[in-house]
């Protein structure tokens, strides 16, 4: 029986070629603990990250439309070869966009991850501090 929708394209493509059990391609392997997301430089994980994978979802199923329709108009081979690329420009993408905080515009992972600078925050608690001390007489 025929999978329908993302998991026909991943049976067709096959899972080898999309390097869907390789993490250095697809996805990433995050650290698990303070000491080593400090360590290696890299966000925290802390479990499954629903707005993530709600967003591979997406950009997948976008992928599998346009490779749907190129396979109607007989272009079997060029859909194929065409999927592959996107799905590596989306695997590129995301994996750019985990090792970059600065690109997270305000949406960390985890906001109690150590790579993340919290320096403005010290200031201004400094800042208010100072501000509410009483005066010395």
């Amino acid at each position: 029986m025929a999978r329908h929708g993302i998991g026909q394209l991943i049976d067709c493509l096959g899972t080898d070629r999309i390097g869907f059990h390789d993490f250095r391609r697809n996805g990433m392997l995050l650290p698990a603990t303070d000491e080593e997301a400090l360590r290696l430089g890299l966000p925290l994980h802390r479990g499954p990250h629903r707005s993530y994978n709600e967003l591979v979802l997406e950009r997948m199923g976008q992928i599998e439309a346009g490779w749907q329709k190129a396979r109607r108009g007989r272009r079997s081979e060029r859909a194929s070869v065409e999927a592959l690329m996107r799905i590596d420009l989306l695997q590129r993408a995301l994996r750019r966009r985990l090792l970059n905080p600065g690109s997270w515009r305000g949406r960390t992972l985890n906001a109690r991850d150590p790579a993340l600078d919290f320096s403005h925050l010290d200031r201004m608690a400094e800042s208010l501090w100072m501000e509410t001390e009483p005066a010395m007489a």
